[in-house]
């Protein structure tokens, strides 16, 4: 008797039926995740990397409005205890706004704190531009840029040091020393002025033309935008921390700014033959520079180029001038109308905010002009700001 024993050709393997019918689904979306992230992450290090010099520009902002607010307050007691020696009730009550029986003290306050500003502020002003017609030709021809954004950023932190020496030094420092070391300092290193200047070159070096408007309009927001920020922060942290907490907080922001400088920022110096004689200290301060930009607006160009040059030089200065020149007097009209200093805060800060929004995103040139109209009440948010803080 044969037995004979069927062998199948495929073993099946049953053993999943036991898993979980939707495993590869869950395998799959996991892929999907994990391939979603690894973009994520790679977006987010080349966006990282188009990041240059966007938070030194706020670590340079910011503070200068934060701290400003403070030291205008603090001219203002200077010069009402120190300079004018009225007794701490009086000024008390100067800084507090309750004047109706201090109208006299409250006059003379003022009278000396514009004196001090009608000679200060020029001079702040008058020398970052002196040095910007040799600084920009230097810088030019060069190609350093980052030299003039860290002295910049040093005189300021030399500057708020002083100020918090005064702030110690109270009684023994006076209206005018604090106005020279507040304002001396930045003022010699560039000010604001070179900072700018080789913030805005530093952008045209290192982008291509495809991308130089956006980052040059990120910039000009940032300029834009951190003073309403600072300048909405400025009085609250004023009454909260005090002066020493104001100028250490923007002591702080310096101090950052200038170490990523230093650490991220790489130079663009260009390769010349005569390179290492160019960059030399006394090369600086070269005549040949200065004649050289002076030229650029006055040598002779097709048609009437020239003229709209002048014209625009012109217009600038008629524009801007009286803007800077009716800053510290805007809080005489804001008294005649009988206006809160809150809503004359928030109509400055969101005519601001819009403005900055307009130059940021505008499509077209007949847009952008709209900034401006926009930009028109944002000067008053300041001393508004300044007299809610008192």
């Amino acid at each position: 008797m044969t037995l004979r024993v069927e062998v199948p050709e495929k073993v099946l393997n049953t053993d999943q039926c036991k898993c979980n019918p939707y495993g590869g689904e869950l395998k799959k979306a996991e892929m999907k995740w994990n391939k979603r992230l690894k973009d994520y992450i790679r977006e987010t290090w080349e966006f990282r990397s188009k990041i240059t010099v966007e938070p030194f520009v706020i670590c340079y902002i910011l503070p200068s409005v934060l701290a400003g607010l403070a030291v205008q307050n603090l001219c203002f007691e200077k010069s009402c205890v120190v300079n004018l020696n009225y007794d701490v009730v009086t000024c008390r009550h100067i800084m507090q706004g309750r004047t109706a029986n201090y109208t006299v003290q409250e006059k003379n306050v003022q009278t000396m704190v514009a004196t001090m500003t009608a000679w200060s502020y020029p001079l702040q002003t008058a020398l970052p531009g002196i040095l910007t017609l040799f600084l920009g030709a230097w810088s030019d021809r060069t190609g350093n840029r980052k030299t003039f954004m860290m002295l910049p950023i040093i005189g300021k932190i030399i500057a708020t040091l002083g100020v918090i020496l005064s702030t110690v030094f109270f009684f023994q420092v006076g209206l005018s020393e604090t106005a020279i070391i507040e304002g001396i300092p930045p003022a010699l290193a560039g000010g604001r002025v070179a900072m700018t200047m080789a913030v805005y070159s530093y952008i045209t070096d290192i982008t291509n033309e495809s991308e130089r408007t956006f980052r040059l309009g990120i910039i000009t927001a940032i300029l834009t935008l951190s003073r309403p920020i600072g300048l909405a922060l400025s009085g609250y942290m004023t009454h909260r921390f005090g002066y020493y907490g104001i100028f250490t907080v923007a002591c702080v922001f310096y101090v950052v700014g200038f170490i990523y400088i230093v650490l991220r920022l790489k130079p663009t110096t260009k390769k010349t033959v005569d390179n290492e004689e160019k960059q030399s200290c006394f090369s600086l301060f070269c005549f040949s520079d200065l004649v050289a930009t002076v030229n650029v607006a006055f040598k002779r160009r097709q048609g009437t180029r020239r003229m709209q040059i002048f014209l625009i030089l012109f217009a600038y200065m008629f524009i801007v001038g009286p803007v800077l020149g009716s800053f510290i007097t805007i809080y005489l009209f804001t008294k005649r109308w009988n206006m809160e200093d809150s809503m004359i805060g928030v109509i400055a800060c969101v005519s601001r905010i819009g403005a900055s929004l307009v130059y940021a995103v505008a499509p077209t040139r007949s847009v952008y002009f709209l900034g401006p109209v926009l930009d028109m009440f944002s000067s008053a948010g300041a001393t508004s700001l300044r007299s809610m803080a008192t």
